[in-house]
């Protein structure tokens, strides 16, 4: 038999490598768990919310008031955040803020987008009944009037 004689380095060197091969297996059986109940929270929303759509859609030929993007679209509307996540003010709806600011059209660019604000093309940072626009979005304008944002969208017809 060989025998083999191992000093204390060798041996500092063999535990270290069994802990790490014991964390790597913790690991993938966390990771095996998180995925299987991440795949069971997509599979029990989307059959919650989607399926009966798409289902009620395609019985319904899918277009028309009832389509799957005007239901989308509504249940985003519904589930609006309020607040712009990236500052500490929130965003009113202009509503109720100023009904004196009329947007009438967007005139949509990725790199330089322009509104049209009560008869006045205006471009972000310019001022309009002393509101800085802040950002211009393909359907709406948030503005600010230095100590909260509010946001003014497109006249629906």
């Amino acid at each position: 038999m060989l025998e083999m004689k191992l000093g204390p380095q060798d041996k500092i060197k063999i535990g270290v490598v069994i802990l790490l091969v014991i964390i790597l297996i913790f690991a993938v059986v966390n990771a095996i768990k998180a995925g299987k109940k991440q795949k069971n929270f997509i599979a029990q929303s989307s059959s919650a919310a989607v399926l009966p759509s798409v289902q009620n859609d395609s019985a319904g030929g899918g277009m028309g008031g009832g389509s799957l993007y005007h239901r989308l679209e509504n249940e985003s509307d519904r589930l609006k955040l309020g607040r712009d996540p990236f500052t500490r003010s929130q965003i009113a709806n202009t509503a109720k803020e100023d009904s004196s600011i009329n947007l009438s059209g967007i005139i949509w660019d990725t790199k330089n987008p322009k509104a049209v604000i009560n008869g006045e093309i205006l471009s972000v940072g310019e001022k309009v009944k002393g509101n800085l626009i802040v950002e211009i979005r393909p359907d709406k304008v948030i503005l600010s009037d230095g100590e909260r944002q509010f946001e003014v969208s497109m006249n629906k017809f």
